[in-house]
Protein backbone atom coordinates (compact mmCIF):
# COMPACT_ATOMS: atom_id res chain seq x y z
CA UNK A 1 0.00 0.00 0.00
CA UNK A 2 1.07 3.57 -0.40
CA UNK A 3 0.02 6.94 0.89
CA UNK A 4 0.47 10.20 -0.99
CA UNK A 5 0.06 13.77 0.09
CA UNK A 6 0.30 17.06 -1.70
CA UNK A 7 3.41 19.03 -0.84
CA UNK A 8 4.10 22.74 -1.11
CA UNK A 9 7.21 24.09 -2.81
CA UNK A 10 7.04 27.35 -0.88
CA UNK A 11 6.44 28.03 2.82
CA UNK A 12 7.20 31.09 4.96
CA UNK A 13 9.22 32.80 2.18
CA UNK A 14 11.37 29.73 1.48
CA UNK A 15 11.04 28.52 -2.10
CA UNK A 16 11.88 25.53 -4.27
CA UNK A 17 11.84 22.97 -1.48
CA UNK A 18 9.58 20.01 -0.74
CA UNK A 19 7.50 21.02 2.28
CA UNK A 20 5.50 18.11 3.62
CA UNK A 21 2.76 18.52 6.20
CA UNK A 22 3.06 16.26 9.24
CA UNK A 23 1.23 15.93 12.54
CA UNK A 24 2.52 15.72 16.06
CA UNK A 25 -0.61 14.81 17.98
CA UNK A 26 -3.34 17.01 16.51
CA UNK A 27 -1.02 19.85 15.46
CA UNK A 28 -0.05 20.16 11.80
CA UNK A 29 3.50 21.35 11.04
CA UNK A 30 5.38 21.70 7.74
CA UNK A 31 8.88 20.32 7.24
CA UNK A 32 11.35 20.41 4.41
CA UNK A 33 12.03 16.90 3.20
CA UNK A 34 15.82 17.07 2.92
CA UNK A 35 17.73 14.07 1.60
CA UNK A 36 20.97 15.86 2.59
CA UNK A 37 19.94 15.56 6.25
CA UNK A 38 19.94 11.81 5.93
CA UNK A 39 20.53 10.89 9.58
CA UNK A 40 17.86 13.30 10.84
CA UNK A 41 14.46 11.86 11.68
CA UNK A 42 13.09 15.21 12.83
CA UNK A 43 14.52 18.69 13.25
CA UNK A 44 12.30 21.31 14.85
CA UNK A 45 12.86 25.07 15.17
CA UNK A 46 13.59 26.10 18.80
CA UNK A 47 10.02 27.21 19.63
CA UNK A 48 8.47 23.99 18.26
CA UNK A 49 11.25 21.96 19.97
CA UNK A 50 10.37 23.50 23.36
CA UNK A 51 6.67 22.79 22.83
CA UNK A 52 7.54 19.20 21.84
CA UNK A 53 9.70 18.76 24.96
CA UNK A 54 6.87 19.93 27.22
CA UNK A 55 4.21 17.76 25.53
CA UNK A 56 6.44 14.68 25.62
CA UNK A 57 7.85 15.29 29.12
CA UNK A 58 11.42 15.19 27.82
CA UNK A 59 13.05 17.62 30.23
CA UNK A 60 16.02 19.71 29.16
CA UNK A 61 18.74 17.08 28.70
CA UNK A 62 20.30 17.17 25.25
CA UNK A 63 23.63 16.58 23.54
CA UNK A 64 25.36 19.44 21.77
CA UNK A 65 26.89 18.66 18.38
CA UNK A 66 28.84 20.91 16.04
CA UNK A 67 28.27 19.92 12.40
CA UNK A 68 29.25 21.39 9.06
CA UNK A 69 26.34 22.90 7.15
CA UNK A 70 27.11 24.71 3.92
CA UNK A 71 30.79 24.88 4.89
CA UNK A 72 30.04 26.64 8.18
CA UNK A 73 29.91 25.19 11.69
CA UNK A 74 26.38 24.79 13.01
CA UNK A 75 25.41 24.02 16.61
CA UNK A 76 22.80 21.29 16.89
CA UNK A 77 21.06 19.97 19.98
CA UNK A 78 20.03 16.31 19.89
CA UNK A 79 17.64 14.69 22.31
CA UNK A 80 16.31 11.15 22.63
CA UNK A 81 12.58 10.92 22.07
CA UNK A 82 9.98 8.21 21.89
CA UNK A 83 6.90 9.25 19.98
CA UNK A 84 5.41 9.08 16.54
CA UNK A 85 4.55 11.64 13.91
CA UNK A 86 1.97 11.22 11.19
CA UNK A 87 2.64 11.77 7.50
CA UNK A 88 -0.17 11.07 4.99
CA UNK A 89 -2.12 8.99 7.54
CA UNK A 90 0.88 6.77 8.31
CA UNK A 91 2.71 6.85 11.65
CA UNK A 92 6.50 7.01 11.92
CA UNK A 93 8.44 6.47 15.13
CA UNK A 94 10.83 9.22 16.13
CA UNK A 95 13.74 8.17 18.34
CA UNK A 96 15.55 11.52 18.49
CA UNK A 97 14.84 15.13 17.69
CA UNK A 98 17.16 17.97 16.79
CA UNK A 99 17.10 21.74 16.99
CA UNK A 100 19.63 24.51 16.63
CA UNK A 101 19.86 27.51 18.93
CA UNK A 102 21.44 29.57 16.17
CA UNK A 103 19.69 28.81 12.89
CA UNK A 104 16.49 30.02 11.33
CA UNK A 105 15.65 26.70 9.67
CA UNK A 106 12.06 25.53 9.54
CA UNK A 107 11.31 21.93 10.54
CA UNK A 108 13.28 19.30 8.58
CA UNK A 109 12.63 15.60 8.00
CA UNK A 110 15.51 13.55 6.60
CA UNK A 111 15.80 10.03 5.22
CA UNK A 112 16.12 8.32 8.61
CA UNK A 113 12.34 7.97 9.08
CA UNK A 114 12.01 6.13 5.76
CA UNK A 115 15.04 3.82 5.67
CA UNK A 116 13.06 0.66 4.87
CA UNK A 117 10.60 2.40 2.59
CA UNK A 118 10.53 3.79 -0.94
CA UNK A 119 9.83 7.49 -1.37
CA UNK A 120 8.12 8.74 -4.51
CA UNK A 121 8.17 12.43 -5.38
CA UNK A 122 5.98 13.51 -8.29
CA UNK A 123 7.18 17.05 -9.02
CA UNK A 124 4.65 17.60 -11.81
CA UNK A 125 1.70 17.06 -9.48
CA UNK A 126 3.44 18.06 -6.24
CA UNK A 127 2.88 14.68 -4.64
CA UNK A 128 5.03 13.07 -1.96
CA UNK A 129 4.46 9.37 -1.39
CA UNK A 130 5.78 6.59 0.78
CA UNK A 131 5.45 3.03 -0.47
CA UNK A 132 4.90 0.64 2.44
Amino acid sequence: SSSFLEYQSEYKNIRNKIFIPFKIGATVHHAIFDTGSSATELYLPPDEWKEFQVKNHLGQNHETLIVEAWEKPLTLWRQKASCSIEIANAKYNVSEIYTSPDSGFPAVIGNALFLNKTIVIDTARHLFGVLQ
